[in-house]
């Protein structure tokens, strides 16, 4: 959005983002828009796509470290779910920026085996990549913009999440996609109007 706003209206980058974002200008931001719908639609028509959020960083009294670990154990959770009812097996890739920090958290997951008893369908450990050169990364990245964006009301993002992310995310019957593909988390610690602006959410990204 700010690189929209620099294009087509003369707003100055962000400080924080114009370093990152200054290569970029010699194309229009459509240009970038396009390259990105092209590389998701290339996603097959079997990929599932499971997406975990929360809108509510700043009232959660957790830390950082106990936050990221829930929002891992969640994707885990999931994935062995979703493998199991194929009867294959998955390995998590990440950027290896979070290399040391995730590998403790995902194996302390992986051996407690928390509401699953053991996990026997993804990877005793994650694979760490450069997101830079890792298309899987990279197209993580493009999906969980997309669904960002979306959720704060972006013509474009919204109609790239409808066209390609919405008809791939998990679903499962007999359960809401809060619970399978789309999935938010803490809202059971707000007591103002945390499950009513999800519910809303989902309406706007035409998941209920």
């Amino acid at each position: 959005m700010a690189f929209k706003k620099y294009q087509e209206y003369g707003h100055n980058l962000p400080s924080k983002d114009k370093e990152r974002l200054e290569k970029y200008t010699s194309k229009n931001y459509k240009h970038y828009l396009e390259f990105i719908e092209k590389s998701l639609e290339l996603l097959s028509n079997n990929t599932v796509i499971i997406i975990v959020l929360t809108y509510f960083f700043d009232k959660i009294f957790k830390q950082r470290n106990e936050i990221e670990k829930d929002f891992l154990t969640i994707m885990m959770l999931r994935a062995e779910d979703e493998l199991k009812e194929s009867n294959e097996r998955g390995i998590f890739f990440y950027d290896e920026t979070h290399l040391r920090k995730l590998s403790q958290y995902y194996s302390e997951i992986f051996l407690s085996g928390e509401f699953v008893g053991e996990y026997e369908f993804v990877k005793d450990s994650i694979i760490f990549e450069v997101s830079t050169y890792s298309s899987g990364i990279q197209l993580a990245d493009y999906v969980a913009n997309i669904a960002h964006n979306s959720l704060r009301g972006y013509k474009e993002s919204l109609r790239m999440f409808k066209k390609i992310i919405q008809p791939k995310l998990r679903k499962k019957e007999g359960y809401k996609i809060s619970q399978t593909g789309f999935i938010p988390i803490y809202l059971e610690g707000y007591k103002h109007g945390g499950t009513q602006l999800i519910d809303e959410k989902l309406k706007l990204l035409g998941l209920m």
